[in-house]
């Protein structure tokens, strides 16, 4: 008879993501995965974790064309796919590596009879595809160091977002969402150190005249002193060798980065969508 088909699908509502970003297809693909990796933090960190999350914990079920398939071997597999991981965490581990580099892989254990019996999740920054001429994929290379193992193509499982510039590597959420990350990552940057150098605005001290440079020192170490977060709010008391006081206020630009800083967010989040 026909070989039956089934299909894996989640109950309920599937989600989709818009994917346009820059080009990262000259870098190799650990580099490209470690680039992509290192951005999981920040916003970044919340708007994946928040959607791989509510992925995973989605009831999935198999189907035979319209005929759901509530007795399979597969379910097993899918609700403990190693002694590794559990059938959550293995599916948020997939979705974040797909989501942050555009690639999953899963390795699948066989027995002697080649059955399947366990999922593997591989790291997208050990693996490379290795092409063919004649059959497009011929196999996958696994590098962890200096030890290389390759993989058969039916070794491996490959999920990947699509991807009009690369027939072998997909385009991640992170690559699309690339220049809002870039720009976050610098305001956030710019207001750790504003506030590791400084928790008011820069001040100009004008000393009195006569003040003698043991006195200017003292002056400077005060006012050193209110540097900092937890400084902030402090009250200081000058003396009579400061003459005047200037406190130089943020320019327009600079208030920019706050107003900045929430459009950068939402621009991430709406790429998580």
């Amino acid at each position: 008879g026909a070989r039956e088909r089934h299909e894996l699908v989640p109950r309920g509502e599937q989600v989709s993501g818009v994917l346009v970003g820059r080009n990262l297809s000259d870098a190799r693909p650990k580099q490209r995965a470690d680039l992509q990796l290192a951005a999981y933090k920040g916003w970044v960190y919340a708007a994946a974790t928040a959607r791989a999350e509510a992925v995973a914990a989605v009831d999935w079920c198999l189907f035979n064309g319209e005929d759901e398939v509530e007795v399979h071997p597969f379910y097993d597999l899918w609700d403990n796919p190693s002694s590794i991981y559990h059938g959550y965490e293995f599916r948020i581990n997939t979705l974040l590596h797909l989501y942050l580099t555009g690639n999953a892989y899963w390795f699948k254990a066989r027995d002697r009879f080649g059955v399947v019996r366990a999922l593997l999740p591989l790291s997208p920054r050990m693996v490379s595809v290795i092409p063919s001429p004649s059959d497009f994929i011929a196999g996958y290379r696994l590098t962890n160091g200096t030890d290389t193992v390759v993989l058969d193509r039916d070794e491996v499982v490959h999920h990947k977002r699509p991807n009009p510039r690369d027939p072998f590597y997909g385009l991640s959420i992170v690559e699309a969402a690339s220049g809002a990350i870039d720009l976050s990552d610098y305001i956030s940057l710019y207001q750790r150190s504003t506030f590791a150098n400084n928790a008011i605005p820069a001040t100009i001290v004008q000393p009195a005249a006569g003040t003698s440079p043991r006195e200017r020192k003292q002056i400077k170490a005060m006012f050193e002193s209110f540097k900092g977060p937890h400084n902030a709010g402090r009250t200081a008391i000058l003396t009579n060798a400061i003459e005047n006081v200037k406190v130089l206020e943020m320019t327009p630009a600079e208030l920019s980065y706050l107003a900045a800083h929430e459009l950068t967010r939402d621009e991430i989040f709406a790429m998580f969508k």
